[in-house]
């Protein structure tokens, strides 16, 4: 499992969050899942997450990432061994936005 297995994950934009379910089932201690639409997180992912059978937690962001660091924080989430992100900025000011969620990960 890997980074997986050593503690907590952070997937960026995660849609369905596959990568994050993965880790979740293989052993990440807490992965915190993030994505701008609210009810793509309610309607499928924290679905998805319920129905995995995991010792881990799983944690759900909706929203903009400017203020995503302050939400990890407050969940008490230091740095990430491993940050997951495909497919996610498909305009520059949102890939200024990714990087930086990113780099405060």
């Amino acid at each position: 499992a890997g980074a997986a297995s050593r503690g907590d994950v952070l997937e960026l934009g995660c849609g369905r969050g596959l990568p994050g379910l993965w880790a979740l089932r293989n052993g990440a201690a807490r992965v915190a899942f993030s994505d701008f639409d609210s009810a793509v997180l309610e309607d499928l992912t924290r679905a998805d997450a319920a129905r995995l059978s995991s010792t881990g937690a799983a944690f759900f962001y909706a929203g903009d990432w400017r203020g995503l660091p302050d939400a990890l924080r407050r969940d008490g989430f230091g740095t990430f061994p491993l940050v997951l992100s495909a497919e996610t900025a498909y305009r520059e000011d949102t890939a200024e936005e990714l990087a930086a969620a990113g780099a405060a990960a």
